[in-house]
């Protein structure tokens, strides 16, 4: 009997229809007889431990997938990230975060404002001669009368964004972050004599791949230190460098999100590598996800309900 459960996309995009296929394939190649692979229009069984892209009801009509670290992480309220920004930022309530913002800006600084009340509800920069009304625009009311929902930070210029994986304490799987990054690209880009995971972008949108292992040993051991400080076990941890010096410039976290393989961007992160830690924390965990079995049930209202994943965040688009 299968203790996973992979869902296939029906996404048209065509780096995450190769993902999904990637990290399928390696799933079904490693676990075996342990992995089921469902149809995109198929709700998941109660049992067994749900992979692939969950929709936007499930959970909300009691039906919430089994998953790997929840559906969300409150990465600014973890002591590793607190501890490893530099940047200022802060989390206040509509009136705090425009009084944030002005102050911000008169000391001569843009800034970027987020929204905590849920993945992706709302990112948007605020630069210099706009102001917080500006930003928000019409989405202004949903922050009225809430508690502290707002993040706001200075902008700072955010290089060589990179994508770290963890599984129950231990780093599967890098990448650099580009819009053009699939796994496929381990095997397309790399020179001979160099290893992807050297390989690194100076921003998402450009394709000017940059070879640098000192880069890659530097970030990884920032990773690994803040991780061993988190709060969190299995988590995806997005990393930058500040400025452009490869080899002295700071680095610190941007974020962390929920790791749910399947249902966020893998850009060239290694499906095999993923596919073994699944394995090993099913084996770790032998009695987790072993529910009462229960039939699947096709639903066209599930297959139309279609949850992209989290969009990642091109911190060059808010410059001022």
């Amino acid at each position: 009997m299968a203790r996973c459960f992979y869902r296939l996309s029906n996404t048209p995009d065509p780096e995450e229809r190769l993902e999904d296929a990637t990290l399928a394939k390696a799933l079904h190649d490693v676990l075996g007889p342990d992995l089921e692979i469902l149809p995109p229009d198929v709700t998941y069984p109660e049992r067994g431990l749900h992979l692939g892209r969950t929709k936007r009801m499930e959970g909300i009509t009691g039906n919430r997938p089994n998953t790997l670290s929840g559906n969300e992480i409150r990465y600014w309220e973890d002591p590793a990230f607190l501890r490893s920004t530099n940047r200022e930022w802060g989390l206040f309530d509509l009136s705090g975060a425009e009084a944030e913002v002005t102050r911000l800006h008169e000391s001569g600084r843009d800034a970027v404002v987020k929204s905590t009340l849920s993945p992706k509800h709302l990112i948007t920069g605020a630069p210099r001669g706009t102001s917080l009304p500006d930003a928000l625009d019409a989405m202004i009311f949903s922050f009225c009368d809430r508690p502290p929902c707002l993040l706001v930070q200075e902008r700072v210029d955010m290089r060589y964004e990179r994508r770290f994986l963890f599984m129950d304490g231990a780093l599967l799987t890098q990448s650099a972050v580009g819009s053009h990054l699939t796994p496929m690209s381990r095997v397309w880009e790399p020179a001979r004599g160099q290893r992807f995971e050297d390989l690194h972008l100076s921003t998402p949108g450009s394709r000017d791949l940059i070879w640098s292992p000192t880069l890659t040993e530097r970030m990884t051991a920032r990773a690994l230190e803040i991780a061993a400080a988190s709060d969190h076990q299995t988590f995806c941890m997005d990393l930058c460098l500040i400025g452009e010096d490869l080899k002295y410039g700071v680095i610190e976290p941007i974020e962390w999100n929920p790791f749910q393989p399947g249902g966020l961007g893998l850009y060239g992160c290694d499906p095999r590598r993923i596919a073994e830690g699944v394995r090993a924390h099913l084996e770790a965990n032998p009695d987790l996800y072993r529910g009462a079995e229960t039939d699947l049930a096709v639903t066209e209202a599930d297959a139309e309900d279609h949850e992209d994943a989290t969009p990642d965040l091109d911190w060059m688009v808010f410059d001022g």
